[in-house]
């Protein structure tokens, strides 16, 4: 990786999640989503300590290590290719236009090309038109795609 990245700061991947971490990504996640996701504890641990196609990545002060932002990068291989996504990903807002974004998206591609990945895939709402021009720079297109939801009920 050759890109030029914020110098106080590094991305790596989240292999521990103690209180603290925890609580600081509920926080910069709390900008992404409109209310706390049921069971936010188990699964952040579920991502970091079970879930073998994903994996936490996040930007981190050298000095302070606070937490600036993060994201979470799956793989799925199916019957065509092995493709991966870039899930959850938010910046901190007092942390946004210093390089953040493109450090952990730049990570994120490192990371799913090292496990076999030929294209990744990433799904935005159309009000986020920073991260959008962030895409847009790192080479992605967008592609109109209809995308179906359906709640399932637990029996």
């Amino acid at each position: 990786m050759t890109e030029n990245y914020p110098e106080d700061y590094h991305a790596e991947l989240l292999s521990y999640v103690n209180l603290e971490a925890e609580q600081r990504i509920l926080e910069i996640g709390m900008n992404l989503w409109s209310q706390e996701p049921d069971n936010f504890a188990k699964r952040l641990k579920h991502v970091v300590d079970v879930d073998r196609q994903a994996s936490l990545l996040i930007a981190e002060h050298n000095e302070t290590s606070e937490i600036a932002g993060f994201l979470v990068v799956r793989h799925f291989i199916n019957l065509r290719k092995t493709v991966g996504s870039v899930e959850d990903f938010v910046v901190d807002p007092a942390y946004r236009r210093l390089g953040i974004g493109r450090l952990l998206m730049q990570f994120a591609e490192y990371s799913l090309r090292q496990r076999g990945c030929e294209s990744i895939e990433i799904t935005s709402q159309p009000t986020r038109e920073a991260a959008h021009r962030l895409y847009e720079s790192l080479g992605y297109q967008k592609h109109d795609i209809d995308v179906f939801h359906k709640t399932l009920r637990t029996t």
